[in-house]
C-alpha cells in the first residue's frame, strides 16, 4: 500500500533567517544618541551604506585617524551611493530566497495576504499616489523616498511573513525571536543606564531611540498575554523572568509616551481578557484599579524613577517646565498641520513637498538645524498622513487600522468555548442546506456523536473545573478528563482541556498583535511612529498576524473539515438515490460512523444544567443494520 507523502516546509531555514533578521532589527537602535559607543555601531545596521560616513564621523572614523575598524580603511566611505541598509538588503535576500528555493522545490510560492488584504492594497494605492504627487509638484526624490520608507517596510515585512509565518508553530517561533530581541535590548538600555545616563540631573531626550517605547512596551504586554491567556511552560517562565526587567527598563528611560503608549495597550488588554477570561478578569482588574489609585496618591510628584507612570499622568493637566515645553512644541506642530490641510484637503500635498510653517518658524534655528527633515515631517504622524496622502490616503489608513482590530478581535472570538460549540452546532447544520429533507437532515445530524459531545461539554459547565479540582485532591485519586471552559494554564494538572488557555502562545500572540494597533495609533499622535523602519517592522507583522490569524489559530482547517463530510448535490437530470440513515446522519466529523452509548454521559447531556436538550437515539440493535425504527422522544432539561 502506497503511503501518501506530506509536503516538505522548504521554507523552513529562510524562515529562521528572517525571524533572526527581525530579532537584529529589534533589539539594534535605529537612534540611540552619541554617549554609548554600542548605540553608534547599532545604527549602521538601519541605516544606509550611504549615510555611513556621517554615523562614524561621530568618533572621527575616517582614513586618517582610523578610530573604528582597524588601521587602514579599503575605501572612503563618502564615496559609497548605496541607498539601502543592511537590514533592507538582507530582506531583499530573503525575498530572492523564496523564488529560488520555490523553484528549486517544485512548488508554486503561495501567496495570501488574508483578511486585510484589500484594505492593505488601498492604502498602498493612494501611498503611491501621494509619492507621485508630490514629486510631480517639485519634491526632492530622496526626500520623497525618506518620508515613506517606513511604509515601504511595512509592506515588505507583511508579504514576508504571509509566506513564512502561517502555522501556530510559527507563531511560536516569532514570540521566542521578540522575547529574545528584547532582552537583550533591555539588558544594553539598563547598562547604559547605569554606566551613562545615572547620575545626569537633566534626562537627555536622545539617551534612548525613541523607538524602544513602543518595542518594550510590547514586548510587556506579550508577556502578560501569556501569562494570563496561555503558553507553552518555557513561554510563561521566561516571561515571568523578562516582565521585571521590562518595567525596569521603561522606568529608567524616562519618557511618558511609553507610559501613555503602556496604559492604551493595558486598557485593550483587558477588553480583550474579558471576553476571554471574564471571572479572572474581574479578579485582576478590581486589585489593579486599587494599586493604581494608590500608586498615583503616593507618587504624585515624585521625579525619580519609580514616579515616571505617575509623570505620564501628571504631565496632562499639571506639566512641568520639560513637559510643558514638549506640548507647546507639538501645539504648533499641529496648528500648522490644520492649516496646511485646509489648504488641499484631498489630495494633500504629497510626499517629499515641505508644508507651510508658521508657528514652528521658532523653532526652526533650533530643532531645524539638527533635523534635516524639520521642514517635511512633524512629530503627530497621524495628521501627518492627512497632509500628505489627503483625505483619501487618511480615510484607507483607518480603514487598514479598523480592519485589522475587527479581523483580529472576530478570530480571538473564535477561541471563547461557548462561541466555539454554537459554531460546531452551526457547521452541522450547515452540511445540507438543500433538499425537501433538510429537517430530517438537521434532526439526524443532533444525533451524532460530534453534536452530543458538544452539548454534553456545554452541560457540565463552569461546575466541571470545581468537580475535578475536588476529585483530584488526593494523590492517587482517578482524575477525569473531559472539557472545561475559562479554566486558565496553571489549572490544568486536573486533566481538563481547554481551547482558550492551550499550551501555545499563538493565541497570546495574536491578542498583543490587536494591542498593538491602538497603540501605534496613540505612539504616532505624538513621537514620528510612522517615519521609522524598526517601528513599522513590528507593525507589520502585527498585521500579518491578523490577517492569517485562522490559519494560525486553526479556525480554516475546521471549516475545511467540516466541508469535507458535506454531501454535495447532484447537477444533472438525474439525482441519486438518497443514501441511508448510517451513510447520512449518523456521520461524524471525521466522516465515522458513530458508536453512542446511552450510559452515563448520555444521561448528563439530557439533565444538563444549562438547558440544553438533543434528540438522542438509542444504540443500533445487532439484527438490524439501521438500528430500531422507533424514535425516542426528545428530552429537555
Amino acid at each position: 500500500m502506497a503511503t501518501r507523502k506530506h509536503p516538505t516546509d522548504i521554507y523552513k531555514e529562510l524562515r529562521i533567517f528572517f525571524l533572526v533578521v527581525v530579532g537584529a532589527a529589534l533589539f539594534l537602535e535605529a537612534e540611540g544618541g552619541t554617549s554609548d559607543p554600542w548605540s553608534i555601531w547599532a545604527r549602521l545596521f538601519h541605516d544606509p551604506f550611504s549615510a555611513w560616513h556621517s554615523d562614524l564621523s561621530v568618533w572621527q572614523a575616517d582614513q586618517q585617524t582610523a578610530a573604528v575598524g582597524g588601521s587602514l580603511w579599503l575605501f572612503d566611505w563618502k564615496d559609497v551611493r548605496i541607498i539601502v541598509s543592511p537590514l533592507e538588503l538582507l530582506l531583499i535576500i530573503v525575498l530572492i530566497g523564496i523564488f529560488v528555493r520555490a523553484r528549486m522545490g517544485g512548488q508554486p510560492i503561495k501567496l495570501t495576504l488574508g483578511s486585510l488584504r484589500t484594505p492593505l492594497l488601498v492604502f498602498v494605492g493612494c501611498l503611491a499616489f501621494g509619492l507621485v504627487n508630490g514629486l510631480t509638484h517639485g519634491a526632492a526624490f530622496n526626500i520623497a523616498l525618506w518620508e515613506v520608507r517606513g511604509f515601504l517596510m511595512l509592506i515588505l515585512i507583511f508579504f514576508l511573513a504571509s509566506i513564512l509565518l502561517r502555522e501556530e508553530a510559527h507563531a511560536n517561533q516569532l514570540i521566542w525571536t521578540v522575547l529574545i530581541a528584547t532582552t537583550g535590548l533591555a539588558l544594553e538600555n539598563s547598562l547604559r543606564w547605569l554606566f551613562i545616563f545615572r547620575n545626569l540631573t537633566v534626562a537627555d531626550d536622545l539617551a534612548f531611540d525613541h523607538v524602544d517605547a513602543i518595542v518594550l512596551t510590547f514586548a510587556i504586554i506579550l508577556c502578560l498575554s501569556l501569562l494570563l491567556i496561555g503558553g507553552t511552560r518555557s513561554q510563561r517562565a521566561y516571561a515571568i523572568f523578562l516582565l521585571p526587567l521590562l518595567i525596569f527598563v521603561i522606568e529608567v528611560m524616562r519618557r511618558r509616551a511609553a507610559f501613555a503608549v503602556l496604559i492604551v495597550g493595558l486598557a485593550i488588554l483587558f477588553i480583550l481578557l474579558l471576553r476571554l477570561r471574564p471571572q479572572l478578569t474581574w479578579k485582576i482588574l478590581i486589585p489593579v484599579l486599587l494599586f493604581t489609585g494608590m500608586y498615583l496618591a503616593v507618587f504624585w510628584n515624585n521625579t525619580s524613577p519609580l514616579g515616571q507612570p505617575a509623570r505620564a499622568v501628571r504631565s496632562q493637566v499639571e506639566p512641568d517646565q520639560r513637559d510643558a515645553a514638549s506640548n507647546l512644541y507639538r501645539d504648533a506642530e499641529k496648528f500648522d498641520i490644520v492649516v496646511n490641510i485646509q489648504a488641499s484637503p484631498y489630495v494633500g500635498i504629497g510626499f517629499g513637498a515641505p508644508y507651510r510653517q508658521i508657528l514652528m518658524l521658532e523653532w526652526k534655528n533650533s530643532v531645524g538645524a539638527i533635523w534635516p527633515f524639520f521642514p517635511y515631517t512633524t512629530h503627530n504622524n497621524i495628521l501627518w498622513i492627512w497632509m500628505k496622502s489627503g483625505a483619501i490616503g487618511f480615510i484607507a489608513f483607518w480603514w487598514l487600522l479598523g480592519s485589522g482590530v475587527f479581523e483580529g478581535s472576530r478570530a480571538i472570538e473564535t477561541q471563547r468555548e461557548h462561541w466555539e460549540l454554537v459554531a460546531a452546532l452551526r457547521n452541522l447544520l450547515r452540511s445540507n442546506r438543500r433538499g425537501r429533507r433538510q429537517m430530517r437532515r438537521s434532526r439526524q445530524l443532533l444525533r451524532t456523536k460530534a453534536a452530543q459531545s458538544a452539548a454534553l461539554a456545554y452541560a457540565q459547565g463552569r461546575a466541571a473545573r470545581d468537580e475535578t479540582k475536588r476529585r483530584a485532591r488526593g494523590a492517587h485519586e482517578k482524575r477525569r478528563r473531559g472539557f472545561a471552559w475559562n479554566v486558565p494554564t496553571w489549572e490544568r494538572s486536573d486533566g481538563l482541556y481547554t481551547r482558550t488557555a492551550r499550551r501555545s502562545g499563538a493565541v497570546a500572540a495574536l491578542i498583543t498583535a490587536v494591542c498593538l494597533i491602538p497603540m501605534q495609533v496613540s505612539f504616532s499622535y505624538v513621537d514620528m511612529g510612522l517615519n521609522s523602519e524598526r517601528d513599522l517592522l513590528l507593525f507589520g507583522l502585527a498585521l500579518a498576524l491578523i490577517s492569517h490569524a485562522p490559519a494560525i489559530l486553526g479556525v480554516d482547517k475546521e471549516a475545511a473539515s467540516m466541508k469535507a463530510v458535506r454531501p454535495r448535490a447532484h447537477s444533472g437530470a438525474t439525482r441519486f438515490p438518497a443514501p441511508k440513515r448510517t451513510e447520512s446522519g449518523e456521520r461524524t466529523v471525521d466522516g465515522a460512523t458513530p458508536d453512542v452509548d446511552n450510559g452515563a454521559d448520555l444521561d448528563l447531556l439530557k439533565t444538563g444544567r444549562s438547558g440544553v436538550g438533543v434528540m438522542a437515539k438509542g444504540p443500533a440493535s445487532p439484527g438490524s443494520p439501521h438500528g430500531s425504527d422507533a424514535p425516542q422522544p426528545s428530552r429537555r432539561s
